[in-house]
């Protein structure tokens, strides 16, 4: 029984002695962290608003440029898409003089969703009307996040370049 208390009170005291220097080696590298954060106060502050104004700049592009031009570019968009339908490529190329055309649209409105699916709609009219070297140009340039339309863009880019082949042949 002494033997068992004598060896309770060394295995107490290592115990001990393992937390008190776990806390102080825990208590030093808070201390150094601190030290580092008082040392360099002004550099963490001009990156922190730094890292909050890109921030700020990016939300605020998306959703008070990007997003109003887009739903733009959409409302636009539906007479030329009207006369497309209606297999009247010239008037969905150029428009009707007081709505625009795929052609005008894609220039103003580049870089949204509507405006790229312009640019395919313009290879398909171009296609369609035989003007082939343009249809080519513009299934090139299609960047369309719909995967069916980005295949079909790549095979009517195909149907473009053959029929441009046996015309330039002939």
């Amino acid at each position: 029984l002494k033997n068992t208390i004598f060896a309770d009170q060394i295995f107490g005291i290592m115990a001990k002695e393992a937390t008190v220097t776990e806390k102080t080696d825990f208590d030093q590298k808070v201390g150094k962290t601190i030290n580092y954060f008082q040392q360099n106060k002004r550099s963490i502050v001009i990156i922190l608003i730094a890292i909050a104004v890109i921030l700020l700049g990016f939300f605020g592009y998306l959703k008070l440029y990007k997003e109003p031009r887009e739903a733009e570019a959409k409302n636009i968009m539906w007479k030329a898409e009207y006369y497309f339908r209606k297999d009247s490529f010239n008037l969905a190329i150029n428009g009707d003089g007081t709505n625009l055309g795929f052609l005008q649209i894609s220039e103003d409105y580049s870089g949204t969703e509507a405006g790229d699916l312009s640019i395919y709609y313009l290879g398909v009219c171009y296609l369609n009307t035989g003007e082939y070297e343009a249809a080519i140009e513009n299934f090139e340039n299609t960047d369309l996040e719909d995967e069916i339309l980005s295949v079909m863009a790549i095979g009517q880019c195909g149907d473009a370049i053959w029929n441009w082949e046996i015309r330039t042949k002939l």
